[in-house]
């Protein structure tokens, strides 16, 4: 049977999906972390996802990604709350941006596009995904008390 999805389970990838794009990221986040408990074989090497749904994701963190997502607004045509909604998922996942699973669910969520169309959204992601843990970094350690060069030392 051929795969059309990341996670190989359509019900879950569209439910966490509809919440970012409706900015229910922290419900997002617990249904990721809820997903992976449950998995024989979870993602994250040492990470407690039961543990983590409990805690979830603090306040700063959500208003990140919020901020990150409109400050794209339109960046990829109509395909923008697609394209930064599974930017954010596959970030949750703690998966690579660049997988085969990722290409799937492009596939899959932009049933209008060929190959080398999702192949070229997928290459011009990877800046934005980079760019989203980099923007969520700074937001934290600014709320943390860091001065601006201690941020800037810290990711490098």
């Amino acid at each position: 049977m051929k795969k059309i999805s990341l996670t190989d389970n359509v019900a879950f990838e569209d439910k966490c999906l509809m919440s970012i794009t409706l900015g229910n990221i922290k419900d997002a986040y617990k249904l990721v972390c809820i997903y992976e408990s449950e998995r024989e074989f979870s993602r994250g090497i040492g990470i407690d996802w039961t543990k983590e749904a409990e805690k979830g994701l603090d306040d700063v963190e959500v208003e990140a990604i919020k901020t990150f997502i409109a400050d794209r607004n339109d960046k990829y045509g109509e395909n923008t709350a697609v394209i930064m909604s599974v930017i954010v998922f596959v970030r949750f996942l703690g998966s690579s941006i660049f997988t085969s699973g990722t290409m799937r669910l492009f596939s899959r969520l932009m049933p209008k596009l060929d190959k080398d169309e999702i192949q070229k959204i997928n290459e011009t992601i990877q800046d934005d995904y980079f760019e989203l843990t980099n923007y969520i970094k700074i937001k934290q350690a600014r709320a943390m008390g860091f001065s601006e060069e201690q941020i800037k030392r810290m990711l490098g």
